[in-house]
């Protein structure tokens, strides 16, 4: 799914709207919290200073948002796949981007994922932006050999190497996933489980 304007402001005002999920009692939530700087989870109430997660599981899939010192800084929405989850939606807050005003000098986006890699059975979304793209070869890059390309139809599995660019996975030896108008072709990529 590419991201409109219109998509993205929405997507970033629910993060807002959101932001007291974890104690809305109507809410069953779960959260992680990871202490900055450092490598180390532990599970921890809403609002400890760090990163935090909130996911909130619907009938369509699992909605989830990230907090670094309690405030919204990133949302991701999973869909239901094959025997895991896809990425629908990734968006960070533009603030706590790299060089935005509350930097906090770790990722967003790669806190979730790790999040989401320990926990699901995690699958590419249907279409990616170049970040996106960037993210899972970073992924490949931390993880060798736990990333591979599945055909969701026929259930064939493919190995996948970064392009020489560095700038998106591909079929070892073939091609890209990705249809030259960025239409789904039923190929992801899945995180295999360890």
């Amino acid at each position: 799914m590419r991201l409109n304007r219109k998509k993205l402001r929405y997507l970033i005002n629910e993060i807002v709207r959101r932001s007291s999920l974890a104690q809305n009692p109507n809410y069953s939530s779960k959260s992680m919290v990871v202490g900055v700087g450092h490598g180390k989870i532990k599970q921890g109430p809403t609002g400890q200073t760090g990163f935090e997660i909130v996911e909130q599981a619907e009938p369509g899939g699992i909605r989830m948002v990230a907090y670094v010192s309690g405030d919204p800084a990133g949302y991701m929405y999973l869909s239901p796949i094959l025997l895991g989850y896809k990425v629908n939606t990734v968006q960070v807050s533009e603030d706590y981007r790299r060089g935005g005003v509350s930097d906090p000098g770790y990722g967003i986006a790669s806190r979730m994922y790790a999040y989401v890699i320990g926990k699901y059975q995690l699958y590419s979304g249907d279409s990616q932006t170049p970040e996106a793209r960037r993210l899972w070869v970073g992924l490949h890059k931390k993880y060798p050999g736990r990333i591979e390309a599945v055909d969701a139809v026929t259930g064939e599995t493919y190995q996948v190497m970064p392009t020489p660019d560095s700038t998106e996975l591909e079929i070892a030896g073939s091609f890209s996933i990705w249809t030259d108008d960025d239409q789904p072709n039923d190929i992801y990529f899945r995180f295999k489980s360890s």
